[in-house]
């Protein structure tokens, strides 16, 4: 459990300035490497998540994404989430829900093994 200033507050409800003030060097290290993804992988086991496919939203822009993403056709909620995405490759770390959302649709309307690989690879 994450300890906070105040603990009715989530890091999701902070801005990003004060999330930083808190992260600690090992935790700056486990973003860096994306060791903190490693979890992700029982999902993609589980089935219920893919490598590839639309990133899911972070809790703080969830229900704005949520909004723009069912304007989009396609959107993003018809193909399986995934740790990573054409959204995110394009973007980099860039937190613009508006953009991601119309990325999510292009990938969704461009969906093929052959998109899948250049992400992965270009992830990598």
């Amino acid at each position: 459990m994450l300890l906070t200033a105040d603990p009715n507050l989530a890091p999701s409800d902070m801005d990003k300035e004060k999330q930083l003030s808190m992260e600690t060097k090992f935790g700056r290290f486990l973003r860096v490497t994306s060791i903190d993804e490693t979890p992700q992988l029982f999902n993609i086991l589980a089935g219920h998540m893919a490598f590839i496919g639309p990133r899911p939203g972070a809790a703080k822009n969830e229900e704005e994404l949520v909004q723009l993403r069912e304007v989009y056709t396609p959107n993003a909620y018809e193909v399986r989430p995934g740790m990573g995405g054409y959204a995110q490759l394009i973007m980099k770390r860039q937190h613009n829900p508006e953009l991601k959302a119309k990325y999510d649709s292009e990938y969704v309307k461009n969906i093929s093994f052959w998109l899948d690989v250049k992400i992965f690879v270009a992830t990598i």
